[in-house]
């Protein structure tokens, strides 16, 4: 389901601080829209596979912890000299950004 589909079925049938079930959530959009509507939502889907993208859309990232991690990660001492067991030891994650086009 595209997010404006979504978006526009919770103003109209939503209630802010109100729950919405999607037995068949697929990869979350629902969720997503769900919680920026100010409502709690409940998703369940077969796929292993969607389940884990929904679970990735639907969760909540603190700023604050995303900044460490990010500063940290931009600090070339933390990485230097380090082999790749210790950095996954130290929880250190080097992540490639990608850009659609």
């Amino acid at each position: 389901m595209i997010p404006q589909i979504a978006r526009k079925l919770l103003a109209e049938y939503g209630t802010e601080g109100g729950w919405l079930l999607d037995p068949y959530c697929g990869t979350g959009t629902s969720l997503v829209e769900a919680s920026l509507f100010g409502m709690h939502s409940v998703g369940c889907d077969i796929n292993p596979l969607v389940r884990l993208i929904a679970t990735a859309k639907s969760t909540p990232i603190c700023l604050s912890t995303l900044d460490e991690t990010l500063n940290r990660l931009n600090d070339p001492s933390n990485i230097a000299g380090k082999t790749a067991t210790t950095m996954h030891e130290e929880n250190i994650v080097i992540c490639q950004r990608t850009t659609h086009t």
